[in-house]
């Protein structure tokens, strides 16, 4: 594993800035703002530039959630990319990265999702998470856990 210079920012995009992410020491999740809230979004992204090397991101994630209806997403791109529910559960793109995972639904444990980078680029992995006005369904959030990288020479 490789260690990077990063730059992590949290910011809440829903209707109070009570929306951002929080570290619990174990994992990243959408703040306990949006969980029981009628509507509201939560995002956070980490900004990091890769070495003269490509480079694998892996991150465990999981989202619980009101089927159909809350996503929580991870996206990896050049921009910071701020998406809306919509965007989320369509997995529209800005044109500037892709979809790590996209998801909605009571799941309860952690997957790995992975994705190669290219060297000397930087890049923002971008956290989102998004809730309709409807009802209240399981933790209301996405959880995020180890996120790595690993270098590998080309």
């Amino acid at each position: 594993m490789v260690s990077l210079t990063s730059t992590v920012t949290t910011s809440g995009i829903g209707t109070s800035s009570s929306y951002a992410f929080y570290n619990t020491g174990s994992d990243l999740r959408s703040s306990s703002g949006s969980y029981n809230v009628n509507s509201g979004s939560s995002y956070a992204y980490i900004k990091f530039t890769t070495p003269n090397e490509k480079t694998t991101l892996s991150v465990q994630a999981y989202v619980s959630s009101e089927a159909s209806c809350d996503f929580g997403g991870v996206y990896v791109g050049t921009k910071e990319y701020r998406p809306s529910k919509s965007n989320i559960s369509s997995k529209t793109t800005d044109g500037y990265g892709s979809w790590l995972m996209s998801s909605s639904g009571n799941n309860t444990s952690y997957t790995t999702y992975s994705k190669t980078l290219e060297p000397n680029t930087t890049y923002y992995i971008n956290f989102s998470y998004a809730k309709d006005g409807s009802v209240h369904t399981n933790s209301d959030r996405i959880f995020i856990k180890n996120i790595t990288f690993q270098t590998f020479g080309g």
